[in-house]
């Protein structure tokens, strides 16, 4: 597989036939769209995306390790299929709907300011992992681990405390009020 290094893509439409095979590291990709393109068996290390549009990419045995996506447009992608090697990814100000982090390991990422409604995060690993100012309406949390997960300012969340691990979790007045929905109680 070729090696592409330090290399910067700008306003690029990538098809199925564009996008070369091969290790891009240190790469910078703003305003691209990869949109339903297949980023199988690629691998991204020490690179930033921004601006950029990856809905419905097929990311089977992609590798992410240690990459930025700013300001990105991520609709249903299905992370659960990605390489676990080294896998480290921050979002910032991304829009995660209908995402799948299923049984992934995040603890080396990081959310900040992503619309992550509808994703599914069951049995994902989020130990001490930012995931704040983040809306999570709808998002599935069953058997996650949120151990020690920072989820101040999140908002819209629906996290059962007796199918979730969350000693340690960090969330804000009134947002933390949601962990009890489920027990339908009146709280004045």
């Amino acid at each position: 597989m070729e090696s592409i290094t330090d290399q910067h893509f700008e306003n690029i439409v990538f098809t199925k036939d564009d996008l070369e095979l091969a290790e891009y590291a240190y790469c910078t990709f703003k305003q691209c769209s990869f949109s339903k393109v297949s980023l199988s068996n690629m691998r991204f290390q020490d690179s930033i995306f921004k601006a950029c549009d990856l809905s419905n990419a097929n990311i089977n045995n992609a590798s992410f390790q240690k990459v930025t996506f700013k300001e990105c447009k991520m609709l249903g992608l299905h992370f659960t299929t990605c390489s676990s090697f080294g896998f480290a990814i921050d979002f910032k100000n991304c829009i995660l709907q209908h995402t799948s982090f299923y049984q992934v390991d995040l603890r080396q990422s990081s959310f900040d300011q992503c619309n992550l409604a509808e994703a599914d995060m069951t049995e994902a690993d989020l130990r001490n992992v930012a995931l704040s100012n983040c809306n999570l309406e709808r998002t599935a949390f069953k058997g996650t681990n949120l151990e020690g997960t920072d989820l101040l300012g999140s908002i819209n969340f629906t996290i059962d405390p007796e199918i979730n691990k969350l000693k340690g979790a960090k969330f804000a007045i009134p947002e933390v009020l949601r962990l009890l929905d489920k027990y339908k109680l009146i709280i004045e």
